[in-house]
C-alpha cells in the first residue's frame, strides 16, 4: 500500500567529489592556490528523493538537474564566481556537468560555502532571486512531486574529497482528507480544487532560504491518492508556496456533484511543513473541518551506503504539533516520555512513533474521534540519561527525567518526584506558557519506556492529571475469574496492546475524569452512601453511583435508562476498582473495565461535557445525541455472523481479560 507520507520520509544525498591528477600524480597542494574540480559523485546508484517511484523507492529521473553555487565562506554568490548556478544533471546512474566546475580559488583547506537547489532553473542571474512556480496541474504523482523545491547549504573546507550536502524542503505540502458522512455520497462525485498563488522568488543568500510569493491566484488540481488516509474516503495532496490564507478568500473547495463548496480557513502554511486538513462531507453538501494535523516536512536526511539516516534529534522541550484544534479554545493535551534516551529521540524515531501510536488509538475511539477537532495536542520530548525506569524492588534508581521507579507493575506501586510533571508542563507547554490555559486544565500522558504491565493516573480535585503508561507488549490472557460474576459467563473482555491502556488512562481518567468500573470477584461492599470524588471542584467518577434509588441525584445516566437509543444502559453492580457490592455502573462492559475501544453511553456524555467545559462551550444534550456513536467493535460488530448484540453468543474463553490495575491516585492541591 502506498501512503503519501513515504514521499516525505526519504531524502537525498548529494556527494561532491573532486578530481584532478590521478592519485599517484597529485602534488603537495598545501599553501598553494590550486584548481580542484567539483563533481557530483553519488555514493549509491539509486538516489532516493521525492521525484518518482520505483520498486526500490523514490529516485531522481534521468535528465533531472540541480543548480550549485560555490563561494569562499562569508562571500555572497555573484555571476563572476567560478561556480555560479552550475548545472549538474543525472543520467540514471551518475551526475555530471556539461562544463568543468571548480571549487573557489584558494588553497586546500579554504573555508567554502556550497549552495544547491532542485530543480535547476536556467538563466539565473542572482542567487537571491531564483524563480520558481508550482504547476497548476498536479493531478499525477510525478506532476505533483516535480514541484518539490529542495535547498541546501553546506560549509566545507576545500579538499580533494566528497562533500555531503543535506537538502530540505522549502515549500508546503498539504493533504486534504474527506470522510463521507453517509454511504449515499458517491466517490466519483467528489473532487478538490486549491486556489493559490503559484509563483515565487527564492533567496539562497540568506539561511534559512527566504522566499517571496507573487502572481495572481490560480486554481490547482491536486493529486488524488489511490489509498486515502486512514479513516477517510478520499485524499488529495498538493505542493504550494508557503502562505497565509484567510476565511474571506476561499483557498480550498470541495466539488460535490454540481456543488462547489468552499471551506473558510484561517491558516498559515509554513515552509517545510506538511499539513493534513481533515474534512467531513454531509449528504446535503455540508463541509465540516474536523481538524488540521501538522508535521515537519523539512527533514535533514542522508542516504549513505544504502542506509537512510534522519539526522534531526529532538531536545527536551521541543514541541511537536500532533494536531491543532479548530475551535476557538481547544483542549490542550500533552504527551511526553520517561526513560527515552537521545538515540530514541530521532525525528520519526521510536519515541515519536510510540507517542503517535497512542494518540492515534485515542482519537480513533468515540467520542474522541468525533470531537477530535476540539483538541490541540503536543508531543514534547523529555530526554533521560538512562533508558527505562527504575525498580525499587532491586534498589535500582535510573537517571531519568521524571525519576520514575516501580515494582512488578505500574498499577499504583510507583514513585515519582512529586512536582516534576507540573514543572514540566509549566515550562514547556506553549499554551500554559502564553497564559491561555492553566496547569489544572492540561492532562499529561507520560509514556514509560518499560515493558512491565499496568498503568496509573494521578488526579487532583482541581482537575490536574497525569497518566503513566508503560509500553507493555500485547498479550492475551484467559483468566476471567476476577470479574465473572457481574459480567456473566456469556460476556467477555478483551485487550490488544498498550494503546488500550493509554485509552483507558488518558482518555478515561486524565481527560474524562471517569472512575474504574472493574472490580474483584468478592463480597466486599462499598458501605458509604456517597462517592467523595463527586464533590471535587472538577468532579470525578460520575460514571459510578453508590445510590441507585429512584430519588438519587448521583445516577448520572438515569435519563438514558429506557431510551431505545441506549439499549445497553441499566444498573450493574460492581466497580470502583475493588468492590463487588454496593456500587453500580451503567453498562455491563466498557473501556473502564477492560480497556476496549468503547466507552459506555454515560461515559461518552461525561467525556463530551468535559471537552466542552475545557473549550469554554456550553454542553447541549441534543447536539450530543446527534453526534453520538454507540458502537462496541468487540461485541457489536457484524462479521460473518460471528458477532452481534446477542451477548449470549460469547464465551469467556474467546474474549480474554487484561490484568486489573489500581484506581487513580489522589493528588493534593
Amino acid at each position: 500500500m502506498r501512503i503519501l507520507y513515504r514521499y516525505f520520509v526519504y531524502g537525498l544525498l548529494l556527494a561532491w567529489g573532486v578530481s584532478g591528477c590521478a592519485k599517484n600524480e597529485l602534488p603537495d597542494l598545501s599553501g598553494e592556490d590550486v584548481d580542484l574540480r567539483l563533481q557530483v559523485a553519488p555514493s549509491i546508484g539509486n538516489m532516493q528523493t521525492k521525484v518518482s517511484e520505483t520498486p526500490t523507492g523514490y529516485q531522481f529521473d534521468p535528465e533531472d538537474a540541480i543548480g550549485v553555487f560555490a563561494t569562499v565562506s562569508g562571500e555572497a554568490p555573484v555571476p563572476s564566481n567560478r561556480t555560479f548556478n552550475a548545472r549538474f544533471s543525472y543520467d540514471g546512474a551518475v551526475w555530471s556537468a556539461a562544463e568543468e566546475v571548480y571549487w573557489p580559488s584558494g588553497t586546500v583547506g579554504t573555508p567554502c560555502c556550497l549552495l544547491a537547489y532542485y530543480p535547476y532553473q536556467d538563466g539565473v542571474t542572482s542567487a537571491s532571486a531564483i524563480p520558481f512556480g508550482v504547476s497548476i496541474d498536479q493531478s499525477t504523482e510525478k506532476q505533483m512531486m516535480a514541484n518539490d523545491f529542495l535547498v541546501s547549504r553546506t560549509l566545507a573546507d576545500k579538499a580533494d574529497r566528497a562533500i555531503t550536502m543535506e537538502m530540505s524542503h522549502l515549500l508546503s505540502m498539504i493533504t486534504v482528507n474527506v470522510a463521507y458522512q453517509s454511504d449515499h455520497i458517491q466517490d466519483v462525485a467528489c473532487s478538490l480544487k486549491i486556489d493559490t498563488r503559484t509563483q515565487m522568488s527564492v533567496d539562497m543568500t540568506q539561511w534559512p532560504a527566504q522566499f517571496t510569493v507573487s502572481g495572481a491566484t490560480q486554481t490547482l488540481t491536486p493529486f488524488p491518492l489511490e489509498t486515502p488516509s486512514g479513516g477517510y474516503d478520499r485524499s488529495w495532496s498538493v505542493i504550494v508556496p508557503p502562505q497565509s490564507v484567510e476565511a474571506s478568500v476561499p483557498f480550498l473547495k470541495v466539488i460535490y456533484g454540481s456543488q462547489e463548496i468552499p471551506l473558510p480557513l484561517n491558516k498559515t502554511f509554513q515552509s517545510g511543513f506538511h499539513y493534513s486538513v481533515n474534512l467531513k462531507l454531509g449528504i446535503e453538501g455540508e463541509l465540516t473541518l474536523e481538524g488540521i494535523s501538522v508535521s515537519q516536512w523539512d527533514e535533514t536526511i542522508t542516504v549513505n551506503n544504502g542506509r537512510v539516516e534522519d539526522l534531526t534529534v529532538y531536545n527536551t522541550g521541543d514541541v511537536i504539533v500532533y494536531q491543532e484544534g479548530t475551535v476557538a479554545d481547544p483542549v490542550v493535551l500533552v504527551v511526553t516520555g520517561e526513560g527515552f534516551i537521545r538515540e530514541q529521540m530521532l525525528k520519526n524515531g521510536y519515541f515519536e512513533q510510540m507517542a503517535r501510536k497512542g494518540l492515534d488509538y485515542l482519537f480513533n475511539a468515540e467520542p474522541y474521534k468525533t470531537y477530535r477537532h476540539y483538541f490541540t495536542v503536543y508531543i514534547i520530548p523529555a530526554i533521560s540519561n538512562e533508558e527505562g525506569v527504575g525498580d525499587w524492588r532491586a534498589h535500582i534508581q535510573k537517571d531519568t527525567y521524571f525519576g520514575i521507579s516501580t515494582g512488578e507493575s505500574f498499577s499504583g506501586a510507583y514513585s515519582i518526584y512529586d512536582r516534576k510533571p507540573e514543572l514540566f508542563l509549566k515550562e514547556y507547554c506553549p499554551d500554559i506558557v502564553n497564559g491561555r490555559v492553566t496547569y489544572d486544565q492540561v492532562p499529561l500522558a507520560i509514556l514509560a519506556n518499560d515493558s512491565r504491565r499496568g498503568g496509573v493516573t494521578s488526579s487532583s480535585p482541581a482537575g490536574a492529571a497525569y497518566a503513566i503508561c508503560p509500553l507493555t507488549p500485547g498479550e492475551w490472557i484467559s483468566e476471567l475469574d476476577n470479574i465473572r460474576e457481574q459480567i456473566g459467563e456469556e460476556i467477555g473482555v478483551t485487550i490488544e496492546t498498550w494503546p488500550n491502556v493509554f485509552l483507558h488512562e488518558v482518555g478515561g481518567h486524565a481527560i474524562g475524569r471517569l472512575g474504574d468500573e472493574y472490580w474483584y470477584d468478592n463480597d466486599e461492599k462499598y458501605i458509604r452512601n456517597y462517592i467523595s470524588e463527586h464533590s471535587w471542584t472538577v468532579p470525578m467518577c460520575l460514571n459510578l453511583t453508590c445510590d441507585p434509588s429512584p430519588t438519587s441525584t448521583s445516577v448520572y445516566w438515569r435519563h438514558m435508562i429506557g431510551d431505545s437509543r441506549f439499549p445497553k444502559v441499566g444498573f450493574y453492580e460492581g466497580g470502583y476498582a475493588e468492590y463487588g457490592k454496593g456500587i453500580w455502573r451503567s453498562e455491563k462492559i466498557s473501556c473502564m473495565i477492560d480497556d476496549r475501544p468503547y466507552f459506555n453511553a454515560c461515559s461518552r456524555q461525561l467525556i463530551v461535557e468535559r471537552i466542552k467545559k475545557l473549550s469554554n462551550e456550553a454542553f447541549d444534550y441534543e447536539d450530543f445525541l446527534a453526534k453520538d456513536v454507540n458502537y462496541d467493535e468487540v461485541l457489536d460488530q457484524l462479521q460473518s455472523g460471528a458477532y452481534s448484540n446477542d451477548y449470549g453468543k460469547y464465551s469467556r474463553r474467546d474474549l480474554p481479560v487484561y490484568p486489573l490495575r489500581e484506581p487513580p491516585v489522589l493528588l493534593k492541591d
